[in-house]
């Protein structure tokens, strides 16, 4: 396959670091290097994903959340399920699931965040962050959910 197919913003700014990680010059090599040498997968793709999280990442689409869909969600459907892929350490996972419990809707509602690296999901799992981490989380809010398991 042509890893040229694959090609986007984001994967075009990281090549170069995956490159640099394998040592290779060219995409051919990364590909062939990987098939003899599987062991290298997990660093890169450490090496290409981005792993950007934040809580209430893309404010409008929680707000849309908030006031639109999980309204039409609690009247339709018993369990909520929410799957997140990519994830990363989770703040955005996390955030729906505040948006979740402030609407009462938590206790009926099914959870799941998906990524390839098992860091991040570890991280995720842990549910711990630092105060840098709550940048996203308007005060109000935070201090609404002090009780929950993050430091700083």
């Amino acid at each position: 396959m042509n890893p040229a197919v694959f090609r986007g913003g984001a994967l075009n700014r990281r090549l170069p670091a995956c490159l640099r990680l394998l040592r290779v010059p060219t995409e051919g090599a990364a590909q062939a290097l990987l098939q003899r040498r599987p062991d290298l997968v997990p660093a890169t793709l450490t090496a290409i994903l981005i792993g950007v999280t934040e809580f209430f990442r893309e404010p409008a689409v929680f707000e849309a959340l908030r006031d639109i869909v999980l309204p039409q969600l609690a009247a339709e459907r018993e369990p909520i399920r929410v799957a997140g892929f990519g994830v990363s350490h989770g703040q955005e996972l996390y955030s729906m699931a505040m948006l979740l419990e402030e609407a009462g809707l938590l206790q009926r509602s099914e959870l799941v965040g998906i990524d390839c690296r098992s860091d991040a999901i570890i991280a995720a799992a842990a549910g711990r962050y630092d105060g840098g981490d709550l940048g996203g989380i308007e005060p109000a809010r935070r201090e609404r959910w002090r009780r929950l398991a993050w430091t700083g």
